[in-house]
């Protein structure tokens, strides 16, 4: 029998500009990679090698009666056990940070970031 271990929603984002993540755990503050699962270790390895990534933008905190309760990452950890669960959303915004300021992304930026995640 197999074991699910990493789930990944991929979506995009009017809300916020960059790319980040939501996911459930205790990932967030931890900021060293040795200690996490290559699960838990996805968003920090992410942040190494896409200069899109926004790590400091992302939540890995799943409060009770939040709205993040809801969410695929969530419920899908909980419920299923799942150690890995992410919803990485890109803006249709763009960036306010780094090389792409000022900027919406192009098709050819969301190709990159998806490259970008695979190497993750």
């Amino acid at each position: 029998e197999r074991r699910t271990e990493l789930v990944l929603n991929l979506r995009s984002t009017s809300r916020r500009c960059n790319l980040y993540a939501r996911g459930r755990g205790d990932q967030q503050g931890c900021g060293r990679t040795d200690t996490l699962s290559h699960e838990e270790a996805l968003p920090f390895l992410f942040a190494e090698v896409s200069d899109a990534f926004n790590l400091s933008g992302c939540s890995f905190d799943v409060k009770k009666g939040g709205k993040e309760e809801a969410s695929a990452h969530a419920v899908l950890g909980e419920e299923f056990g799942i150690p890995g669960c992410y919803s990485f959303a890109a803006s249709i915004l763009g960036a306010d940070r780094g090389a792409h300021a000022g900027r919406c992304y192009t098709s050819v930026d969301y190709e990159r970031m998806g490259v970008e995640l695979a190497e993750a």
